[in-house]
């Protein structure tokens, strides 16, 4: 039931979106056209509002289908041999090396003078947002800030329990209490409803700035700016949607990666950094097959 309000939410309401914008250009020049406005005129009543919810839905779907690619368009984890979007990514970088670079400085400044209680709080505030924003290494920011914040996620287990993100996550996510992932999922809806939308203003700004050029009528032009404005800021909003969805993802980590090991008859080492080594050796035997010397307890379970 919670899957289907996710998809409701994240994939149906924008592909509604799209459909109606297309359905309020249809009906300002359709009019002018009798062959159309005769069949619309013939269907039934309780058939007209099945010609907007059935593309609506079948767009839900296979925006739903094509989550993954859509996500890794948004974020920028592809084309960087372009040109224009390779100097994107070398600037963020720069960006990156710059925050860190202020965070040593600060450092070394306190150890000469003391303490001082604003650039501990600044070097504090740029740790923080570090952590939310970008990625543990230069090498791995992307040219964007949502792709950042994305791989941010991607790289905390590892960070903090030697855990490779895309061999556990699926297994983790199997022992998630129903009441945490429904919380998981919810983030992770609103993450994709903002996703979706800029890809809804996107669309409808490059339809309504072809069909001005057809037609010639400038008034046009603001539907295509007011597309524009929506992906714009559906953008914006996905990038604190992202950091939500990964702060909830980083708190199934927190609490359930040793019910996992349980589940997996593995016996939970009593320090952080015996249980880091494990977690070390199942990603490497999970993602390479390697030989291990692992010994698993029936007794747990």
């Amino acid at each position: 039931m919670h899957q289907f309000k996710f998809w409701i939410l994240a994939h149906f309401t924008p592909a509604l979106v799209l459909v109606g914008a297309h359905a309020l250009l249809a009906a300002y020049f359709l009019p002018l056209d009798a062959f159309w406005m005769g069949h619309w005129a013939a269907m039934p009543d309780l058939f007209k509002p099945f010609a907007l919810l059935a593309p609506a839905a079948l767009i839900g779907l296979l925006t739903l289908i094509l989550n993954p690619a859509l996500l890794t368009l948004a974020g920028g984890f592809v084309g960087d041999r372009i040109w224009p979007l390779g100097r994107l990514r070398q600037r963020a970088q720069v960006r990156y090396a710059a925050r860190l670079a202020r965070i040593v400085a600060i450092d070394e400044e306190l150890a000469k003078s003391g303490s001082n209680w604003g650039l501990e709080q600044e070097a504090d505030e740029l740790a923080y947002t570090n952590r939310l924003l970008y990625p543990p290494r230069e090498m791995d920011v992307v040219r964007n800030a949502l792709g950042n914040a994305l791989r941010a996620v991607e790289h905390y287990p590892a960070q903090m329990y030697g855990m490779h993100h895309r061999i556990l996550w699926p297994r983790l996510w199997a022992v998630v209490p129903p009441e945490h992932a429904a919380a998981v999922g919810q983030a992770r809806a609103i993450l994709d409803l903002e996703v979706n939308l800029t890809l809804v203003g996107v669309l409808l700004g490059l339809d309504v700035a072809l069909l001005t050029w057809q037609t010639q009528r400038p008034e046009l032009l603001l539907g295509a700016l007011l597309a524009g404005a929506l992906a714009y800021a559906a953008y914006r909003l996905a990038v604190p949607a992202a950091i939500a969805w990964g702060q909830q993802v980083k708190t199934t980590y927190d609490l359930y990666r040793r019910d996992l090991l349980v589940q997996m008859e593995l016996v939970p080492p009593p320090t952080l950094a015996e249980e880091t080594a494990l977690w070390v050796r199942l990603s490497q035997f999970m993602m390479y097959w390697e030989e291990t010397d692992l010994h698993f307890d029936e007794d747990l379970l």
